[in-house]
């Protein structure tokens, strides 16, 4: 994928639009929220497909994040993984950060400015959606934390997947080519501000 059309690259030009305070850039920042959103899950589903596919035509963040949740199954918690290698001189933890239901609440409140009929209602509501877009921006921040794109899952073999951003994690992705045997320890606790389930 393209660096600017990437979760990351997204969010940070939401940021950018945000900051730059003009009514009409909080519209492009909201489109570009949406995209970071939009891109973590679909990247998140790429790797779920491996399990089940999506039906064709899925498109809206909400029916996205159906699909991915049920293959994941961690609703609104993180998944950590901390790997320590005899190699490697400190262990490496890695987490699935799920778009939480708190972000995906933010992208349908921002989408409704989007619309037409909403610009036009948006002209008084302009610290609304500036409120929502700071809410929905610090939050997924915390989303695009994780280099796990999904909870491990077993297949009907027995064999374990799980697909890991080792761009992130250079000593890690030495020691996995290496062949290097790794202690692995799982986690799951609530995503920071939520019930988690």
């Amino acid at each position: 994928m393209p660096s600017f059309h990437n979760p990351e690259s997204h969010l940070q030009r939401a940021k950018s639009l945000l900051a730059d305070g003009k009514p009409e850039s909080l519209f492009y920042a909201a489109l570009e929220f949406r995209y970071s959103v939009e891109g973590r899950l679909l990247e998140y589903a790429e790797h779920a497909d491996k399990f089940t596919k999506r039906r064709s035509g899925v498109w809206k963040v909400r029916d996205i994040a159906k699909h991915v949740d049920s293959v994941f199954k961690i609703n609104d918690n993180i998944y950590s993984i901390e790997m320590q290698s005899p190699k490697m001189p400190n262990s490496v933890t890695i987490e699935y950060t799920p778009i939480t239901d708190k972000v995906r609440s933010l992208v349908g409140r921002t989408d409704n400015f989007l619309h037409h009929s909403g610009v036009t209602q948006c002209d008084s509501k302009f610290s609304q959606l500036r409120e929502l877009l700071e809410e929905g921006i610090a939050e997924m921040e915390g989303c695009l934390a994780g280099g796990l794109q999904g909870t491990p899952v077993t297949d009907s073999t027995g064999t374990i997947h799980m697909k890991i951003d080792l761009g992130k994690y250079p000593e890690l992705e030495q020691s996995i080519v290496a062949g290097d045997r790794l202690d692995i320890r799982v986690d799951i606790r609530p995503y920071p501000g939520e019930s988690g389930t």
